[in-house]
């Protein structure tokens, strides 16, 4: 995690209680390689899969008790994972989040 001091994004360690006090945060990214029940992180032109998002952006934690590492690059999910992942990749469900967004976004700029 990452916090903005003096117009600089700094590298924070300590718990934060509100999270819009980050500025951004690092997550690896997992690529479903095989029907939602293998994932890796690997990058085809090498290296390891990652990104920075702000803190408004919208990120689930799945835990750690239903997710097994396989390695440095690869895991498996399984029970309540399994099922939240199934449900957030849905098209009815992201129907659903894209129509929120756009509200939002429309929202914000009539104001």
């Amino acid at each position: 995690m990452y916090e903005s001091i003096g117009g600089k994004h700094s590298f924070i360690l300590h718990s934060v209680n509100n999270i819009d006090l980050v500025s951004y945060i690092s997550v690896t990214l997992f690529i479903d390689i095989y029907g939602g029940s293998l994932f890796t992180n690997e990058c085809l032109a090498g290296g390891r899969l990652f990104a920075h998002v702000t803190s408004k952006e919208v990120i689930y934690y799945l835990g750690k008790d239903s997710i097994t590492f396989h390695s440095n690059s690869m895991l498996t999910l399984y029970n309540n994972s399994l099922q939240i992942y199934n449900l957030l990749k849905n098209s009815s469900t992201q129907a659903q989040f894209t129509s929120i967004f756009r509200n939002q976004t429309n929202n914000s700029l009539d104001e």
